[in-house]
């Protein structure tokens, strides 16, 4: 496998052999957009027939007794996308958007044919479940992959995206606050 490093005056350096796919995650430029306005949304179904990631933020990890706060999706890499769902911060426009754009998300979501990855995918299916919506298509969990690859390890998302990535999540309260100044 190759070898990608960055130089002293910024520059990358890639090894030759480095394939399009073993591209390091940490020179892959990123995007993250949040999505209150429906509009944005209506011009990324396309790509989104075509499969995504999805990952839920809860007030709890108890599934059926938890209030989704918000859902992110990605399908593709280096860009990510995050409707905000009940977040204090929000005005009642951006609230009502963001509740259209999930909206418009329902039917993909419900969706067998249009392929579905999640870490801990049942969660995620059960979460949605408490917002109305019959999430179908799941194809891969990267959860149960993780398991399969080594029992012995362990399985959380920021554990898996530093080990296998070299990512560092960002912490959700460093994200949406904590305490009275939390979104």
């Amino acid at each position: 496998r190759g070898q990608a490093g960055i130089q002293s005056d910024g520059s990358t350096s890639l090894d030759p052999h480095l394939g399009k796919n073993d591209m390091p995650v940490n020179l892959v430029q990123q995007s993250y957009q949040l999505l209150t306005n429906p509009a944005v949304l209506m011009q990324l179904l396309p790509q989104l027939k075509a499969g995504f990631a999805i990952d839920t933020e809860t007030t709890g990890l108890l599934p059926l007794y938890v209030q989704m706060v918000g859902l992110s999706f990605s399908f593709k890499k280096g860009e990510a996308h995050y409707i905000p769902l009940r977040h204090r911060a929000l005005t009642d426009a951006e609230r009502k958007g963001a509740q259209a754009c999930f909206d418009l998300l329902k039917p993909l979501l419900e969706d067998e044919s249009v392929p579905k990855i999640g870490h801990n995918a049942k969660f995620e299916v059960e979460v949605l479940y408490t917002e109305g919506v019959d999430a179908r298509g799941f194809v891969f969990d990267t959860m149960i992959a993780s398991y399969l690859c080594d029992a012995s390890r362990s399985h959380g998302l920021k554990f898996l995206a530093q080990s296998e990535l070299d990512v560092t999540m960002t912490e959700l309260d460093e994200l949406i606050g904590s305490g009275k100044k939390q979104m």
